[in-house]
Formats: C-alpha cells, sequence, structure tokens
C-alpha cells in the first residue's frame, strides 16, 4: 500500500483519488464521508459498486484496511443515456482496462481486492455478490427507470444495516423520491440524504443514527435539493455537456 493513502481518505482529503473519476471535487468529499461512516460502523465491510468504468471511485476502498473487499458490476457499454436527453460515450470501457489503471498506482494488488462482473445487474444474482456488503454506489445509466432499477436489485444484495448511493443525483429526482416512498411503503427503517455536489445516500436499519448524526449537518433538505437540481439539469440541458462543466465546482 503507498504510503499515507488510507489517512488521506479518513481525513476527507480529495487527494486520495489517484483514479480518474468525473465526479466533483465536492463530489469526492461527499463519498469519503460515507466511506467513513460505513468503515467506523462496520469494520470489514464489502464495498459494492454498478457502474464504474475507469475504478476512480473505487480506489479509496482499494487502500482502506477497513474495507475488505470490492465487487464492481458493471456491463460496459460503449456508450448510455441519460435524463438529459443524450447519449454519452464511454471509450474503451473494460474492466480488464479498469483494473490496468489501478494496477498502474497500487501494483498487482489491485486484482486481489477487486472483484469484477461484465454484466447487467438484473443478470447479477445475490449469491454472486456474496454476504458483508454494507455500502453500495449506483453510478450506472443515469435515468430514472434505470436507477431505481439498480436500486431495486441492490436492495437483495445488501446486509439489513447498509448505505446505498447515487452519483449525479440531480439527474435522478423522480427514481429517488420513488425509492423513499418504496422504502416507506414496505416499513423499511429508513432516511435520505442530498449531499453536495451531486450526491445522494439512502440509510437503511441500524445505519440511519449514525448517518443521521454524521451526515445531517452536511445536506440540504428535500425541497432545497429539488429546487437546485431542476435548475441545475435545465441549465445543462441548455448549454451541452461541455458547457455545463462550468456549473461545476473546482
Amino acid at each position: 500500500m503507498l504510503p499515507n493513502l488510507e489517512e488521506l481518505v479518513k481525513t476527507l482529503d480529495i487527494r486520495v483519488f489517484k483514479v480518474p473519476t468525473q465526479t466533483s471535487e465536492v463530489d469526492r468529499v461527499s463519498l469519503l464521508r460515507l466511506q467513513n461512516l460505513v468503515a467506523d460502523a462496520c469494520p470489514g465491510y464489502r464495498y459494492l459498486e454498478i457502474g464504474s468504468h475507469l475504478g476512480g471511485s473505487i480506489f479509496p476502498h482499494l487502500v482502506d484496511a477497513r474495507c475488505a473487499s470490492i465487487v464492481s458490476v458493471d456491463p460496459r457499454p460503449p456508450s448510455q443515456p441519460d435524463e438529459r436527453g443524450q447519449t454519452f460515450d464511454y471509450e474503451e470501457n473494460s474492466s480488464a482496462r479498469m483494473m490496468d489503471v489501478l494496477s498502474e498506482v497500487l501494483g498487482a494488488s489491485a486484482a486481489n481486492k477487486v472483484h469484477t462482473i461484465d454484466r447487467d445487474i438484473t443478470e447479477v444474482a445475490p449469491a454472486d455478490i456474496g454476504r458483508g456488503v454494507h455500502l453500495v454506489l449506483i453510478d450506472a445509466e443515469h435515468t430514472n427507470r434505470a436507477a431505481f432499477r439498480d436500486f431495486a436489485r441492490a436492495l437483495r444484495m445488501i446486509e439489513r444495516d447498509a448505505i446505498i448511493a447515487f452519483h449525479d443525483s440531480n439527474l435522478l429526482v423522480d427514481a429517488l423520491w420513488n425509492i423513499e416512498e418504496f422504502l416507506s411503503f414496505i416499513g423499511q427503517p429508513h432516511r435520505g440524504f442530498y449531499l453536495l455536489d451531486q450526491v445522494y445516500a439512502v440509510a437503511l436499519g441500524n445505519m440511519v443514527d449514525p448517518a443521521t448524526a454524521k451526515l445531517g449537518p452536511c445536506c440540504l433538505d428535500r425541497e432545497s435539493f429539488y429546487l437546485s437540481s431542476k435548475s441545475s439539469l435545465w441549465r445543462m440541458i441548455a448549454v451541452g455537456e461541455r458547457g455545463a462543466n462550468e456549473f461545476l465546482p473546482g
């Protein structure tokens, strides 16, 4: 393990992101908050990621000894749609390339901790994932329909006390509100957290109280998030993806 990287995770220092990622600097802090929350509550946690591309959001878990193992589920499409009405391309999108990128930084040890599944999550059974998953990041197709579907599948693969997070949550407001309504309907204890910049997390079971204590002060309320996300989405549609980058911090 490279020196000091695990300490960077624990101090929310985004310099730990040594692999390219499509998250903003503010997103990275939010992801590290979630990682530390789960790592403190569930030492030896397993991390499931749905949609990985180059592995930028995997890397901090790789260097964290509190994380036992990582599963990346990604069918590796060359392109996919999203709620902005555009199709986004992912060049050289393969697990082999991701592992090469991770190994360039960490050496062969990366392959020992990451298990890749090159299938859609709908084609993956809980037995393929295994037990002990306490943290999930969904960052695959950014449509409301796909986000809710990915959540429903992930719900079958996690421990009772867990956190499921989404990136680009500003695009997925309908899916996130449907998720909260569904969890209420089935009587599942939960609380949603609208973190900056574009990260949403829902805490389940006994993770609700520690998540409330640690994430509550860092969140937007639901209505503020809704107004912010709709404003951001319309600006992105108006100026196109390249122009939209001016609205991201950092």
